[in-house]
């Protein structure tokens, strides 16, 4: 994301198919011959507006330098039989996670959760047929051909919600030791790449997995944010450590809960709180007609050092990485 875009997680644009090209009116010529028959070709088909899930794409920013995004047309037919070439398509990137609605109906159009998958949101117009098409025993000598037809053009809302089983959500100017350690390599400036929601390839026992991270917001109220990222997810860990227990009872565990209550989260199954010292949470929450389990992780002196908050981890923070 360049420095003067901000993350969007909503995006509507128009997409433009392209024209189907016209079809060509010639006779065949030949030196000393008299005129032949009609040769002409058809018109190429315009091109489509494609959308690609990419897993290294974090945003929906990106499509809001244009206000209308148009694929190629088509190209016209020319004599001797030839048809024209299809128009381009024109290939958009969008986040796994990506919901694609008809803005006029609200229809669902498609979701893009694996890497390279293909949605196609408009199509391209078919081409006009050539006079050779229209040629006949009765018509040996047809001056009429086809003009392509105009592709389709929509008004689409792209939703973006992060596609991953996992969520971790913390203070980004806090301690960032354990999203380092997942990530395998320190980050230049913490509080920067972890303001905004972000869905970061991860490794704990030798696995790799996919988690989201979502910033919380210690400064005045607690405050977590993009909470409508938790669309995916199966299990949840709010990291508490270095957090005072009166901040996680009295701000943040409540204005999680508060925020699950007004949200469609309907894959997530366990809360997990991960501090210093036990708080006494409720292991059961009823949320949304399902009941959620809450887990306290509780590490002791292993969250002082590197090595002993690791080696903690793999023992006790398994099943939330890897599952029961």
């Amino acid at each position: 994301m360049s420095p003067g875009r901000r993350f969007a997680d909503e995006a509507g644009l128009t997409v433009q198919a392209g024209r189907g090209g016209d079809g060509a009116v010639s006779f065949a010529r030949f030196k000393y011959r008299p005129q032949r028959g009609p040769d002409g070709g058809d018109g190429g088909r315009g091109g489509e507006v494609v959308l690609v899930g990419d897993q290294h794409c974090e945003g929906l920013e990106h499509l809001g330098v244009r206000t209308v995004w148009a694929a190629a047309d088509g190209q016209p037919g020319k004599g001797t039989k030839k048809q024209g070439a299809d128009g381009e398509p024109l290939v958009l990137k969008v986040p796994l996670g990506t919901s694609v609605y008809d803005r006029a109906s609200g229809f669902q159009l498609g979701e893009l959760t694996q890497d390279g998958q293909r949605q196609v949101v408009a199509r391209g117009g078919r081409g006009g047929r050539g006079n050779l098409r229209f040629a006949s025993a009765r018509n040996r000598a047809p001056q009429q051909a086809e003009r392509g037809q105009p592709g389709e053009r929509k008004e689409l809302t792209l939703l973006y919600r992060c596609f991953a089983p996992l969520a971790i959500v913390g203070d980004p100017a806090a301690e960032t030791t354990l999203l380092q350690g997942l990530m395998g390599r320190p980050v230049s400036h913490p509080h920067r790449f972890f303001q905004r929601p972000r869905r970061i390839q991860g490794g704990f026992a030798f696995r790799r997995f996919s988690f989201v991270f979502l910033p919380l917001s210690l400064l005045g109220e607690p405050r977590i944010q993009f909470l409508e990222h938790l669309y995916y997810v199966q299990r949840a860990l709010i990291n508490a450590l270095g957090m005072d227990e009166d901040v996680l009872l009295d701000g943040v565990y409540p204005e999680f809960i508060k925020g699950l209550t007004k949200l469609e989260a309907p894959r997530l199954e366990t809360l997990w709180v991960l501090c210093r010292e036990d708080p006494g949470l409720p292991y059961r929450v009823e949320l949304n007609r399902c009941r959620l389990e809450v887990r306290a992780a509780a590490t002791g002196g292993a969250a002082d050092d590197f090595g002993k908050l690791w080696a903690w981890a793999e023992e006790h923070l398994r099943e939330f990485f890897l599952g029961a």
